[in-house]
């Protein structure tokens, strides 16, 4: 009877414990130095624990880590500092992200359910796999799979970056998108397109986050740097610069052949006029 009572109330702190478990995000993957703030403290993470909500974790040069709460999936690479917020009572997660590199993948809802948050932008989506980069000066959002809407926390100005695209912000400058296919439009706070940003066509290069050169804009800058590398390693490989030639062992040759027939023929020509003439 008592094994059997014990055996029950086992069972159900079970299954009190289980739904909290999965409301948490688990170290799934873990490698190098990995911390967690745990009462004014960085203390290691280990794989296989949960996270509570709010807690600052980062990741230090050598560190990477993927969280996982079920089909979703929230990577940080090295040197990255984040903390996870999910909304009480509401089905919404925002990544706090100070700095570094997080790549989320997030499955596909009917609804906008979760948000990438930096200093400068957020990146909120339905569902999707994107990748933030933030530091001091900005961020990018590079889009992998759907969409993501991207909004400048100061302008309030927003886009929608599509698969194959790239969105850059930071202070002092407008949202600029570049990848492959028609370019969004950047929207005011009203939902009003910006002049000269709507359909704009494919840009090369990948955009920066740092200041913009003063001799144009920052792809440009970066394409025509991208154009000069390559015709460098062009003209390297397929048209070397012209060296004095030396003479080789092929060429010494035949002007040896004939310098040593010649002094064969006078020596008999010599010969012959002296035993003949």
């Amino acid at each position: 009877m008592l094994c059997r009572r014990l055996c029950l109330a086992l069972l159900a702190c079970l299954a009190l414990a289980l739904p909290a478990l999965a409301d948490d995000w688990i170290a799934v993957k873990l490698r190098g130095s990995v911390e967690q703030l745990v009462d004014g403290a960085w203390v290691p993470l280990d794989r296989g624990e949960a996270v509570p909500d709010d807690r600052p974790v980062r990741t230090l040069a050598n560190g990477r880590v993927e969280f996982q709460r079920g089909k979703q999936t929230i990577l940080l690479g090295n040197d990255t500092q984040i903390r996870i917020e999910d909304r009480d009572g509401e089905d919404y997660t925002i990544v706090h992200e100070d700095s570094g590199n997080v790549e989320v993948d997030v499955e596909a809802r009917d609804v906008q359910h979760f948000e990438v948050r930096t200093k400068f932008f957020a990146a909120v989506v339905k569902g999707t796999h994107f990748t933030v980069n933030a530091d001091a000066n900005g961020g990018t959002v590079d889009v992998a799979r759907g969409l993501v809407a991207v909004e400048d926390t100061s302008t309030r100005h927003s886009t929608t970056v599509a698969v194959g695209q790239v969105a850059a912000i930071a202070t002092g400058r407008e949202i600029e998108v570049f990848g492959i296919g028609p370019l969004p439009a950047i929207y005011d706070p009203a939902g009003v397109p910006i002049p000269g940003t709507a359909g704009g066509a494919e840009r090369a290069g990948r955009p920066s986050a740092g200041p913009k050169a003063e001799s144009g804009a920052a792809g440009d800058d970066l394409h025509l740097e991208t154009v000069q590398i390559e015709l460098g390693a062009l003209r390297g490989a397929d048209m070397p610069a012209l060296q004095p030639r030396k003479p080789s062992e092929s060429t010494w040759l035949p002007i040896g052949l004939v310098l040593t027939a010649g002094l064969v023929l006078g020596g008999l020509a010599l010969l012959f006029r002296r035993v003949f003439g």
